[in-house]
Order: structure tokens, then C-alpha cells, then sequence
């Protein structure tokens, strides 16, 4: 899809057109049947959408900053001059590292509660050693917690 973009956009004299196509086809085709949203999906409208920018008549730096601005907060690690249309692929979409840190803070609460647990069943000559090596976990946690936030 990517490797043909510039190729198929030639062979219009419309860029609203060819990009009206390209999204259809990203809809209908590429992503048809996937969840959403998609990092793919995403990459692929993106791909689009600075197309359709590049192509204004009255195209200004005023775009091109708002654009950036957007792009900006959708993916980790962009930059303003990475308009080059195969790097969105390569980015990180930010509700994916949410739902990565999610997972994790779930795992952790899990891993918390059997930790609680644990120490009520604690015999007592055992306790000093147990309760040093749960509240090292316990203090990892809290700082892991404590930077998500």
C-alpha cells in the first residue's frame, strides 16, 4: 500500500479524489475487520491526511504547525520534520503504551494483593525476612506507580 502511494496519487489530477480513494481502501481492504483502533489504521490515515495537507493551494505554516501539533500527541517520539510518510509506521501510538501500562498496572495490583495476602499467613520466626523482602517489592511498586502518575 505504502510502496504504491506516491506511484497511484500521479495518475490523479484530483488530491482530494485520490485521497478519498486511498482512505476507502484503507477502510474497506487493509483494515477491514480489524479492531479500532489500530495502529495501522492510524499510520495509514495519517499517511493520508498529510497528503491532503501537502496539496492545499493556500497551504501555510499555520497547517503544517497544527498538523505537528496533532500528530504530536497521537504517536511517542514524533518530530515536526518526520513528514516523511513511512516513519508513522514506525511510531508508537500513544493508546497503545496506555494499554501496555494498564496491563502492567494490573499485574502489579494482582502481584500486590497476593503480597497482602502472603503476610497474613506468615508464621512468626519467618516474618522479619518476609516482610524486608515484601517491602522491597512493595517500595518498587510504589515508585513504578508513583512515575506512571
Amino acid at each position: 500500500w505504502l510502496h504504491t502511494f506516491e506511484d497511484q496519487a500521479s495518475g490523479f489530477s484530483s488530491p482530494l479524489l485520490f485521497c478519498q480513494l486511498k482512505y476507502k481502501e484503507v477502510d474497506t481492504q487493509l483494515c477491514d475487520g480489524m479492531r479500532t483502533p489500530n495502529s495501522l489504521r492510524l499510520s495509514a490515515c495519517a499517511v493520508i491526511f498529510d497528503r491532503l495537507l501537502s496539496s492545499l493551494t493556500h497551504h501555510t505554516a499555520l497547517i503544517d504547525a497544527l498538523k505537528d501539533e496533532v500528530f504530536r500527541g497521537l504517536w511517542q517520539g514524533y518530530q515536526a520534520d518526520s513528514h516523511i510518510k513511512g516513519e508513522f509506521f514506525n511510531y508508537k501510538p500513544y493508546y497503545v503504551i496506555a494499554s501496555e501500562q494498564e496491563s502492567k498496572m494490573g499485574s502489579m495490583i494482582s502481584e500486590l494483593a497476593l503480597l497482602t495476602e502472603d503476610k497474613r499467613t506468615l508464621q512468626l520466626p519467618q516474618k522479619k525476612m518476609v516482610r524486608s523482602i515484601e517491602s522491597r517489592r512493595l517500595e518498587s511498586m510504589l515508585f513504578y506507580f508513583k512515575s506512571c502518575f
